[in-house]
């Protein structure tokens, strides 16, 4: 047993080692912000992003028509190869970019849910890696306090991040604010709004704020909604990662969404959870903290975590669809190797190394692929219903 004053240094210095830690294993592995990069692609799976054959791709560099490839030496032979970046140039030099920045009505996309580790954050990843990986333009914005998502794009919460870096500027002071707070990341097509523990700061800031303030600000769960029209005509999407809880920074991104997307593991406690969110969820969109304003207008529930060899998998799903069928999603992701190393590596299953002849990792990445393509046709749909194709 140690006492109070004892245990409180205890804590301390093991959050101080652990932030050490943290910092030296993000090193090692390459994931610091300063170090990261995008995984080099060979010509075919970069004819496949462009929609186009080897030969073509080939045809297209020969004549000068698009940016000169990068060369790798693999033995004797010097190999053609592209990262994302260089392929969504190659779009722009040919015209083919889906990028439409002013042209249409940018969608705002939140993942939420009530229960941890049902692949909130995983899935906020990947599919704003996806979309960018597929040419559009995309603000990532982070409302949990613990940082999944910005830890994944190389960032240290505790040493790189100080409380105006992060949302609570916005939501107490002023929602033009968060023009300062938007940052470029290792993809030229995706900028970052970070969080950090930080944004704590605003839940109990924000109850205790005098009448004056509120009045001024606007409704506490709209702020992050009104500062997104200063920016969000910059980009195509905005998708949005949020805590696993019914919290200010939560309730404002469930306000801000257009699609709102609920990850449910097919589990029974994670099924129980996500009908008390739903009793949540109706209890938020009838008071005023919105100020009336409810923008959602797509609801999707995603299976995770799915053992396709399970009994009572099967019997979740079932579960679930019996609950939601409308608005259950096609596409589910499977429990996969590859999908845990992307935890281990704080990256995503797009940015792992291994090409098309690794065929666990391409069976994860069409597994992702599928869910992301449903999400991205409800984005389409969403656009052409806004006059925007």
């Amino acid at each position: 047993m140690v006492d109070t004053v004892q245990l409180e240094r205890e804590m301390a210095a093991m959050a101080g080692r652990g932030t050490t830690i943290l910092q030296r294993f993000m090193e090692k592995t390459g994931r610091r912000h300063q170090t990261v990069h995008l995984p080099d692609l060979y010509v075919d799976p970069a004819a496949a992003l462009l929609e186009c054959s080897a030969s073509q791709l080939r045809k297209l560099d020969r004549e000068g028509e698009i940016p000169a490839p990068r060369t790798v030496q693999t033995g004797s032979l010097a190999r053609r190869v592209y990262n994302y970046n260089e392929i969504n140039h190659i779009r722009m030099a040919l015209g083919k970019s889906p990028s439409k920045i002013g042209q249409r009505s940018p969608i705002c996309i939140a993942f939420s849910c009530l229960k941890g580790g049902s692949g909130k954050s995983v899935h906020s990843l990947h599919l704003i890696h996806y979309l960018a990986m597929k040419g559009y333009r995309v603000l990532a914005v982070d409302t949990d306090p613990q940082a999944t998502l910005t830890t994944a794009f190389g960032i240290i919460p505790e040493i790189d991040l100080a409380l105006e870096d992060v949302l609570v500027p916005v939501l107490i002071e002023a929602p033009q604010k968060i023009k300062a707070i938007v940052r470029n990341t290792h993809w030229d097509n995706i900028d970052l709004i970070p969080s950090s523990p930080h944004l704590n700061t605003a839940e109990w800031v924000i109850p205790r704020e005098d009448e004056k303030l509120r009045e001024q600000l606007g409704a506490p769960g709209s702020r992050l909604a009104q500062a997104l029209n200063h920016i969000k005509h910059q980009y195509d999407a905005i998708v949005i990662d949020t805590a696993p809880s019914i919290s200010i920074g939560s309730t404002n991104a469930q306000v801000a969404a257009n699609m709102l997307i609920i990850p449910v593991s097919l589990q029974i406690y994670h099924i129980a959870s996500m009908i008390q969110y739903l009793h949540i969820q109706s209890e938020i969109h009838r008071r005023t903290w919105n100020g009336g304003q409810a923008n959602t207008e797509i609801v999707r529930f995603l299976p995770t975590n799915v053992d396709t060899n399970s009994g009572s998998t099967r019997e979740m799903d079932a579960l679930l669809h019996a609950i939601c069928a409308q608005f259950k999603m096609l596409a589910s992701m499977p429990r996969t190797r590859e999908l845990e190393r992307t935890g281990y590596q704080q990256t995503s299953l797009y940015e792992l190394s291994g090409g098309l002849r690794d065929s666990t990792l391409q069976r994860a990445r069409d597994a992702m692929d599928r869910v992301n393509a449903e999400i991205l046709r409800d984005m389409q749909t969403w656009w052409m219903k806004h006059g925007d194709a």
